[in-house]
């Protein structure tokens, strides 16, 4: 029998979706209204495969020049170029529509299955995911072909962990999207030695690992026909690139001395911006009006009741066994938590607000702790706490969407 956890009945299951969708799409009307702002050559190179792909004059793989990022947003934005002009908009509805599709999916998961949060409680938890503040919100609907993906692929990795054939598929694709993808196999990989489950999954595990090293293979051998630098080139003309792991495994930086300054500038400026308490520093020129409301004030509060919640929701698995949703927030909180931690001590360089790409799924975290919190949570004040809170952080989110709105309408 379905259980669904405590809280506010205003609204179905239904409705809550439909709040999803609409909430993801409204926070995504800069972006696409005002694209040419938001546009840089790194998306327009994505622009200019996706044309190619379209004219039949390319077939790429990989994203040109640069052979770790596995360009579906390009094969998904083809269709689109073939059948209208061009243009930051039309390619940017791509990443948009991955948005839309990774915030109902989370919320689906929530409302679903044996155990389920009430659709109210549900829209809180996807909030992260589906309102995430302005900065996060502009980076995950970037056209660059591994930003929303990741986050995207954390989530059907978790759908599909019992289906080990196609999450063997869908995790060697999501590694050669991007390799932050494993931030999510490898919490999966933790969570079933920590459910002391890998024993009786190992020939599950096993064929999922066949089927990763097959597609994996499968990526490879398409490689070799592809167009590495556009029309009119093949792989033969400049030999092997590697894989992107290879790729990415060759830029860690790791300087012991510079780790602390690094985190400490990731918990005091570059997460509070991200997580839209904080604005200072706030790049949007030459639009005056537009920087968002500095709440800087909130973000030692959030974060004392996003660590609270957490606990809470582990020392509520201690004592009466953990459930489908302890399970995953951990799951998220853990893929969030990586990639935080590896971007602050494996980078080349300083940390800083040109490279916060690498930790977008930072949201995952604020996402997996108010799960955490809220399931099977039966004292109305903790409730009330948790919720109040987030509730008022979002609140802050959605004014500064609203501050850049009204910056656009002011200098257009």
């Amino acid at each position: 029998m379905r259980r669904v956890i405590p809280g506010a009945q205003f609204i179905s299951r239904r409705v809550g979706l439909a709040v999803v969708i609409a909430v993801v799409l409204a926070r995504s009307f800069t972006l696409l209204y005002w694209s040419d702002v938001y546009f840089d050559a790194d998306q327009a190179v994505t622009g200019l495969m996706a044309k190619h792909i379209a004219e039949g004059r390319a077939f790429p793989v990989f994203q040109y020049g640069a052979q770790y990022v596995l360009v579906l947003e390009a094969w998904l934005a083809a269709p689109l170029m073939a059948i209208s002009d061009a243009s930051p908009a039309l390619l940017k509805s791509v990443p948009v529509v991955l948005n839309v599709a990774s915030a109902t999916l989370l919320y689906a998961i929530l409302t679903t299955g044996v155990v389920a949060l009430s659709p109210v409680l549900a829209l809180l938890a996807t909030a992260p995911v589906a309102l995430p503040a302005v900065s996060a919100a502009n980076d995950l609907s970037s056209a660059l072909g591994m930003n929303i993906e990741p986050l995207f692929f954390t989530l059907v990795i978790w759908l599909l962990r019992e289906r080990p054939i196609a999450l063997g598929v869908i995790a060697a694709i999501a590694i050669k999207n991007r390799e932050f993808a494993l931030y999510a196999v490898a919490a999966l990989v933790f969570l079933d030695v920590l459910r002391d489950r890998s024993a009786a999954l190992w020939r599950p595990r096993m064929a999922g690992l066949i089927a990763f090293a097959l597609t994996w293979s499968l990526v490879a051998v398409v490689n070799q026909y592809s167009s590495p630098m556009g029309p009119g080139t093949n792989m033969a003309m400049f030999g092997d690139f590697g894989d992107n792991v290879a790729v990415a495994t060759s830029a860690l930086c790791i300087e012991p001395a510079k780790i602390p300054g690094d985190m400490w500038i990731l918990a005091t400026e570059l997460l509070p911006l991200q997580y839209g308490v904080r604005s200072v520093g706030w790049r949007l020129a030459p639009h005056p009006g537009a920087q968002p409301p500095d709440a800087s004030w909130l973000w030692l509060p959030l974060v004392a009741v996003l660590v609270f919640g957490v606990a809470r929701g582990l020392m509520r698995a201690w004592r009466f066994g953990p459930s489908t949703l302890t399970w995953l927030g951990l799951y998220l909180v853990m893929v969030g938590l990586q990639a935080v931690i590896v971007y602050g001590t494996s980078r080349c360089g300083n940390a800083s607000f040109y490279t916060m790409r690498y930790t977008l799924l930072s949201v995952l975290v604020a996402a997996g702790a108010i799960i955490l919190a809220l399931e099977r949570e039966s004292v109305f004040s903790v409730r009330a706490i948790v919720v109040g809170v987030c509730t008022f952080w979002i609140g802050v989110c959605v004014l500064g969407h609203l501050a850049v709105i009204r910056g656009f309408l002011a200098s257009p």
